[in-house]
């Protein structure tokens, strides 16, 4: 099945992401494992955790429970 990237993981808790943000970094071979430097997470306004899929490290997850990036609800944005 052919998907079109970036897709959006929703993880079930904060601990989720940052473990997926370190099998990234790991499998990608990125410095700092300890640190976020795959992705920053998408944070939605019921402060529901996102991880981030490219294809590289698509196998991480599984792809069908991604949601398209428009489904996601963030909070409003002040600018000022």
């Amino acid at each position: 099945m052919e998907f079109e990237y970036p897709l959006f993981y929703p993880c079930s808790s904060k601990t989720n992401w940052q473990g997926l943000e370190k099998q990234a970094n790991t499998l990608l071979g990125l410095p700092n494992e300890d640190r976020e430097t795959y992705s920053k997470p998408l944070i939605d306004i019921d402060g529901k955790y996102y991880f981030v899929i490219q294809p590289e490290v698509s196998e991480l997850v599984d792809l069908s429970l991604c949601v398209p990036f428009d489904s996601i609800e963030f909070p409003p944005v002040k600018l000022t």
